[in-house]
């Protein structure tokens, strides 16, 4: 007798074999017809769907035989599964491989053996075999017929494979998995849902799924799944949903619920995919309070600045306003240095304040620019005018040189202003006494685009010290967020011995804008059309004491009011050619005194008065407010005279390009 050799896949065969859990289970209905039809086919007394293990081959299903099992080494099959066709045999006994086999010479005396390999996955398996007591010569209708049996035992053991893997994969999954039958009965359930319901599959299995329905939430689930049982449409399949569960006991949870549906046998099977997201709900209403109070926070923030902001620039206004009208008397030498050292450090608070509300919206993203024609040589000269004094109180020389900048660009005037400002008020301080400031303008172009260039350059020395700690200050970080926001940007290049140089590069575009290209650092910007008949609404004496003093360049007839209510009989009783509107102030505030203005105008068909609000509310929701209310623009104090005439014109010739459209 000879023993089959082992296949080279042995190791792999088996593993096969195994995942498909057939291995000394109970007899299965499909395998015993199997073998009952070959067994039919072919005449013989014996068929077998065998097996065959490491150390045995075992019989799934037979007919005509009455053991079990037979030892490898003595089994047909295990010759069988080495080739890939049919393996005959037509006489055992005369066979010399098999005619020593105690399957031969004893029970069941094996003469005729036909056996057609089982393959699955690429491995053999077992095999479908017959057996005869009586020799056969080979029968070639015969194989081909065992050879269609045996694929279809080979398809229904690739499907009940993949239905192994899908099982393993369903009993391995975090999520559970929930099938029920047409009468809503629960048919499958996996060890997520017991860990999800504390329900066993044991205790599950046969249940109805009101086992995990909320009692409140029955009638409805009974409806939904009865008219989908009818035929009615489905709504929820093939959608994640979020619905309230119960538990084994009593307590609720939120499930995430992804529904599918199938037929078995005509019948309908719907299945479910389902998620705890108890915690991530409660996270995500977590993150909804955070968010809340961060938004409450925020606008508490918004409000104090707000409030900060209008608190200073009230007085402050009456400092830098006063100062600039002082300016323009005749005044000796040594009032004209006092009167730039005034202004100088009023506008160094103003830059201040107006830097640290920059900063808080440039940090949460709501900074928002003007686009205005301006001339940057006139808004450097106006700088340097401005910080002479202090320069010669450093014993600093300081001068402003134009190489070849545009004449005018288009821009955020005043967040440039501001910018330049602080690098020049740093280069002061870096020079140190006996230094030297240069500031010098220029364009270059790169990358198809213009760009304005502004190098701020001091002589170093001992200040440089200085100049380290004030590139560490809010004014300086500010700087570099407004550049940052303008799309430019801004270098440092500092030596102990030879200086610091600071390097601003803006992309610009040059045109002219709503504002025109005039000036805006001439006092005088126009309001040349005279006299000028200007209604001026302020409950501070001192800020309409600065205003007639800064109008008295110009040639205008100023009428004052005390506050909105005074303001609207003084415009209804004969015609401005401009009103500048305060925001807060008694009895009727600018906001109420402009809506009812532009309310009369619209219900008489009178003409649009311009309307310039001027106020210390300086903050983007402000000056939104302010248009709201039928504005036509917004100056934040403090006011000097350039930006008020400039305001005053742009107001004017708005209404007037409104008026001709």
């Amino acid at each position: 007798m000879r023993v089959a050799s082992k296949p080279a896949d042995e190791a792999e065969r088996l593993e096969v074999l195994r995942s498909l859990c057939l291995l000394d289970t109970p007899p299965d209905p499909f395998f015993d017809s199997m073998a009952a039809l070959a067994k039919t086919l072919s005449g013989a007394p014996i068929a077998v769907v065998s097996l065959v293990d490491a150390d045995r081959q075992w019989f799934k299903a037979k007919v005509g035989l009455d053991a079990p099992e037979t030892p490898r080494d003595v089994a047909f099959c295990a010759h069988a599964i080495l080739g890939d066709s049919i393996f005959w045999v037509a006489d055992a006994r005369r066979d010399p491989r098999f005619s020593g086999n105690p399957l031969v010479t004893g029970q069941p005396a094996i003469r005729l053996y036909a056996g057609v390999p089982l393959t699955v996955n690429r491995r053999k398996i077992g095999t479908l075999c017959i057996i005869d007591t009586a020799p056969r010569t080979f029968d070639a209708a015969l194989a081909d017929d065992l050879g269609r049996l045996a694929r279809l035992i080979e398809q229904h053991l690739e499907n009940r494979r993949t239905q192994a893997l899908t099982t393993h994969i369903i009993n391995a999954a975090v999520d559970g998995v929930v099938c029920a039958d047409v009468s809503g009965r629960i048919s499958f359930w996996n060890p997520a849902c017991h860990t999800l319901f504390g329900w066993t599959a044991e205790e599950a299995i046969g249940r109805s799924l009101d086992l995990i329905v909320p009692e409140e939430h029955r009638a409805a689930h009974h409806g939904g799944f009865a008219r989908f049982m009818t035929g009615g449409a489905p709504k929820l399949i093939g959608r994640a949903v979020e619905v309230p569960a119960v538990r084994k006991d009593g307590s609720e949870l939120t499930i995430e619920l992804t529904l599918a549906a199938w037929s078995e046998v005509g019948r309908p099977v719907v299945g479910a995919i389902i998620r705890d997201v108890t915690q991530r709900k409660l996270a995500e209403a977590a993150l909804a309070r955070a968010r809340d109070e961060a938004e409450a926070a925020a606008q508490a923030k918004t409000a104090f600045l707000a409030e900060m902001s209008h608190e200073l620039r009230t007085p402050l206004n009456g400092v830098i306003g006063m100062a600039g009208a002082l300016r323009l008397t005749d005044l000796s030498s040594e009032q004209v240095e006092a009167v730039q050292a005034i202004e100088s450090s009023a506008q160094a608070l103003d830059r201040t304040l107006c830097g640290v509300l920059d900063l808080a919206y440039a940090g949460a993203g709501r900074l928002a620019l003007e686009r205005t024609t301006f001339s940057p040589e006139a808004v450097a000269r106006a700088i340097g005018d401005t910080v002479q004094a202090e320069a010669r109180r450093r014993g600093v020389v300081l001068q402003v040189w134009s190489a070849d900048a545009p004449a005018t660009c288009l821009g955020d005037a005043e967040r440039f202003r501001h910018v330049l400002a602080v690098l020049t008020d740093t280069a002061l301080a870096s020079a140190g006494e006996g230094g030297a400031v240069m500031l010098t303008l220029g364009s270059e172009r790169a990358g198809g685009e213009s760009w304005l260039t502004v190098n701020v350059a001091d002589s170093g020395g001992e200040g440089a010290a200085a100049a380290a700690r004030e590139q560490s200050t809010v004014a300086f970080s500010v700087a570099r967020e407004l550049v940052t926001a303008m799309s430019g940007a801004l270098t440092v290049t500092a030596h102990p011995k030879r200086g610091t140089l600071v390097a601003l590069r803006l992309p610009t575009a040059t045109g002219a804008d709503e504002a025109g290209t005039r000036d805006p650092d001439s006092d005088d910007a126009g309001l040349r059309e005279a006299p000028l008949r200007v209604l001026l609404a302020e409950d501070n004496p001192t800020n309409r004491r600065v205003i007639e003093l800064l109008l008295q360049a110009a040639d205008v007839s100023l009428t004052c009011a005390e506050n909105g209510l005074e303001a609207l009989d003084a415009w209804r009783a004969s015609p401005f050619d401009l009103v500048l509107m305060d925001v807060r102030m008694p009895v009727m505030d600018g906001l109420s005194a402009i809506r009812e203005m532009r309310r009369r105008e619209a219900s008489c068909g009178l003409e649009r008065t311009p309307v310039l609000v001027v106020s210390a509310n300086a903050m983007p929701q402000d000056l939104a407010a302010s248009t709201a209310a039928g504005a036509d623009g917004h100056l934040a104090k403090p006011v000097r005279a350039d930006t008020l005439y400039m305001a005053m014109e742009r107001a004017m010739e708005s209404v007037a390009r409104r008026s001709a459209a």
